[in-house]
Order: C-alpha cells, then structure tokens, then sequence
C-alpha cells in the first residue's frame, strides 16, 4: 500500500489535498482540513455540494497544519499522518518511495 500526493494548496476553507492512494489503494481521493486547519476529513466525491467535510481521519485534536506553513512543509505533516494511518509509505510520480 502505498500513497501520491498530488496536490497541496490553502484556501479560506483550510488546506485541501489532492493525492492517489486513498486508504492506501489505487484510488484518487480528496483530503480537507476544516477552516483553522485542524482534523483531517476524506471528501465524499458523491456530495456534489461539499457543504460537509466528510468522513473524519484524524481528529482536531490529533492533527494541525498550521496556516503560517509552506505547501511543502504542509504535503510534509499530511505524509506522515498518512503513513501513520498506514496508508503508504509515499511514492513519487514514478512509484519511488520518498525518504
């Protein structure tokens, strides 16, 4: 099992991730912390609206990216939670774990 992220970027909303290897299989998925960048949440991709961030992974409690962070020190903590989860390690494009 193993993971990609794709994409790490800050809105208003929090911190949205975009990675394959949801639950560490083949699958693209969609990650999302709530407004202050607390908890991590997997967007149902039913949901059309997004009014609700989806099923929780980590609580507020558990994990953070702070707002001050860098994209890459952000994709960092979202690697390690993952990795934690046992969802990967993480892979680059080519399949190479990083690290």
């Amino acid at each position: 099992m193993t993971f990609r992220i794709d994409s790490v970027e800050q809105g208003d909303w929090g911190w949205r991730i975009n990675l394959k290897g949801l639950e560490g299989k083949g699958v693209y998925g969609r990650l999302v912390t709530a407004l202050d960048g607390h908890g991590l949440y997997v967007i149902d991709e039913d949901d059309i609206t997004r009014s609700k961030p989806g099923r929780q992974l980590l609580p507020a409690a558990e994990f953070v990216i702070p707002r001050e962070y860098s994209l890459d020190e952000a994709k960092q903590r979202v690697a390690e939670a993952l990795t934690r989860l046992g969802w990967g390690p993480e892979v680059n494009n080519v399949g190479k774990i990083i690290g």
